[in-house]
């Protein structure tokens, strides 16, 4: 990054566009694989990129800085974009910070986060909006009988938004277990992907009925949170539709315990 001698940061979020991409368009409660560079403002060396590891990021933009989330927004998979961002909408100024943390008799804990006006380039690889659905239309049938012989009853064509019930005499699981109803044929999840999922279920007793198709806004989760709840997530391909029973969980501590819940999911993207 080359600086402008005596350039000042800009006060609001900018955004430029150095590379048109053609990929889908992403929401700001949409999710991104890209790789990044990110500097402190007139910085000579920059402060994190993901080119360390050779590999990009995936995640969703609600769990981002609210400059990357309000930033990339509206962009499309193989854009590049160059991104100034202050203080407000990432880590904040650090003589505020200290300012705080003096008021609060030092016990604020502090963080390694660069403060200040922040400028970052970022190569979208990937990515899907939040409305992302549809993707299960090509997958292969293969779970019938291993859902009915569990209970349950899975609604609505591969492709079409999906409904689960549960029998009156299903057994409740005793672990996670994971049916695979439709296969598909896109990438296989693994333990570093970050998914989209389309969701519907409810708790065993009927108690809590949900279904991100009729919300239209697709669910996203990181595997390394979720794999030791849903580890046969892992080697899934994209495009499938599967359904996820899990067990109740006990009360621990001011955590609630919860019944025992039913699911069908289609598998929208993998990044």
């Amino acid at each position: 990054m080359t600086w402008k001698k005596g350039a000042q940061a800009p006060k609001n979020l900018t955004v430029k566009t150095l590379t048109q991409g053609t990929g889908a368009e992403i929401d700001a409660a949409g999710a991104v694989k890209a790789h990044y560079t990110g500097w402190q403002w007139d910085g000579a060396e920059p402060f994190d990129t993901s080119f360390k590891t050779g590999a990009p990021v995936a995640f969703p933009l609600e769990n981002v800085i609210q400059g990357w989330k309000c930033g990339l927004a509206g962009h499309h998979v193989g854009d590049r974009v160059v991104m100034s961002i202050p203080p407000e909408l990432a880590y904040g100024n650090k003589a505020a910070q200290d300012a705080q943390a003096a008021q609060a008799g030092g016990a604020r804990k502090r963080q390694n986060n660069p403060a200040g006006t922040l400028v970052f380039v970022v190569e979208i690889v990937d990515g899907a909006s939040s409305k992302i659905s549809g993707s299960s239309a090509t997958a292969t049938m293969e779970g019938e009988e291993a859902v009915s012989q569990r209970g349950m009853t899975v609604s609505g064509e591969l492709g079409q938004p999906a409904t689960i019930s549960i029998g009156a005499d299903a057994a409740q699981p005793t672990q996670s277990e994971i049916i695979v109803l439709a296969r598909g044929s896109g990438p296989a999840i693994t333990e570093s992907s970050t998914i989209m999922l389309n969701v519907a279920g409810n708790f065993w007793d009927g108690s809590r009925p949900s279904n991100t198709w009729e919300q239209q806004t697709a669910e996203t989760i990181s595997m390394a949170q979720a794999q030791q709840t849903l580890p046969g997530l892992i080697g899934v391909p994209e495009g499938s539709r599967i359904v996820v029973l899990l067990p109740p969980t006990q009360a621990t501590g001011q955590q609630q315990g919860t019944p025992a819940s039913a699911y069908v999911m289609d598998v929208e993207k993998v990044l």
